[in-house]
């Protein structure tokens, strides 16, 4: 974690540099205390697409976040905060036991908002060669791919989460891969957990965004949270009372304190985090976007908190979640459907769930074979499905 006195430092700097935009234009520089630095607004995509970049700083790299191209956001970056990023994501590569010599299929995106590029350069120096594939989208790709895992035997596999279990699939047993880095969505631990038992692979979940680059990656078990490499960058966390604070559970906020382009400066990033610092290291726990959560007893869960409490006590995911909005109470309800086979459960179920989550009376069982079940205007209700699919 950053001195608060550095931090400050890094902050004057950056507000200098953008004391055109509006948002901190009347604002009295230098900040003098951290309790002026927490005053400052936070910010969001829709903001910053109405704040110009400073044109005094001239641009190394520029990328952009998801969207379409009339949606997604340009982020631009002088060539040291580009330099710090790519230090940044090798050194969450190196706690992954990446080393010199190693060989790395590249199955991550090149495109503007795919991140293939600053990866492939992260793996690149730590003595990593790459094999830069890109994104998987057609069987013909898929299968090229496994033709190229088999001639040159690969011992990483970089990868977004949705298209890992596809190659490992079609790969069996008898490949030379032994550690998969996956990227987008953390894996559930279970699933992970299958995975490398069935497959014989080590797999880290990475985290991080366009906008930051990599900054968390599962390091070391028993632990399933991340550990952070949060060199410059601030992060702060919005708890669900308003107040921010520098750990604890909420939506992440994070400062870049090298990118004079863009005012990346509290940044709401949208996803929902748990972060704890144990004897000077950051952990990190992503439960998944904000806008996924879930209201019970005034407390709030994401759909990924609920899913696993679930998975836990089911065993394998066989069932799906009807989510009752109450726009009116802000007190959401669950009916867990299960097959009939799960019958002798359901009260283990009801008192493992009462002891996790203390929400019991918000959730109701029922035995149920039948597909989805849509509203009356004959869509579908908000679900969590953890079914198998063919």
């Amino acid at each position: 974690m950053i001195k608060k006195t550095l931090l400050l430092e890094k902050v004057n700097k950056l507000l200098k540099s953008f004391r055109y935009a509006s948002i901190y234009r009347r604002l009295r520089l230098p900040l003098k205390d951290f309790q002026d630095f927490k005053r400052l607004p936070l910010t969001d995509k829709d903001i910053l697409r109405n704040v110009r970049p400073n044109p005094k700083a001239a641009p190394f790299r520029i990328t952009a976040t998801s969207g379409t191209t009339e949606s997604r956001l340009l982020i631009l970056q002088p060539k040291a905060c580009y330099e710090r990023h790519v230090a940044r994501v090798s050194e969450t590569y190196a706690a992954c036991g990446i080393r010199p010599g190693d060989t790395c299929l590249n199955l991550c995106a090149y495109e503007l908002n795919g991140g293939g590029s600053i990866m492939e350069e992260a793996f690149r120096r730590l003595g990593v060669t790459v094999i830069p594939f890109g994104i998987i989208r057609t069987r013909p790709q898929m299968l090229e791919a496994i033709a190229i895992i088999k001639r040159f035997k690969p011992s990483v596999i970089n990868s977004y989460t949705n298209q890992l279990y596809g190659v490992l699939e079609q790969l069996k047993n008898g490949h030379s891969v032994n550690k998969c880095i996956v990227n987008g969505e953390p894996l559930f631990a279970g699933y992970k957990r299958n995975i490398e038992k069935y497959f014989g692979v080590r797999i880290y979940n990475n985290y991080g965004s366009m906008e930051f680059s990599g900054f968390a990656m599962t390091a070391g078990r028993p632990k399933e949270s991340m550990k952070l490499f949060d060199e410059g960058l601030f992060i702060e966390i919005l708890k669900d009372d308003g107040e921010t604070a520098e750990q604890g559970k909420g939506r992440i906020i994070i400062t870049d304190l090298e990118n004079l382009c863009v005012p990346l400066i509290r940044y709401c990033l949208g996803d929902r985090v748990e972060l704890k610092y144990e004897k000077g290291e950051g952990r990190l726990t992503v439960f998944g976007r904000t806008n996924d959560s879930i209201l019970i007893d005034g407390e709030i869960f994401s759909k990924r908190e609920i899913l696993e409490s679930l998975q836990e006590i089911l065993a394998r995911p066989d069932f799906f979640l009807v989510i009752g909005k109450n726009p009116r109470s802000y007190k959401d309800t669950l009916v867990l459907h299960l097959r009939p086979s799960h019958a002798a459960k359901q009260k283990e179920i009801f008192k493992r769930w009462n002891v996790a989550r203390k929400a019991g009376d918000l959730l109701r069982i029922r035995l149920s074979s039948v597909a989805v079940p849509k509203n009356s205007t004959g869509k579908f209700q908000h679900i969590i499905d953890a079914r198998p699919h063919d």
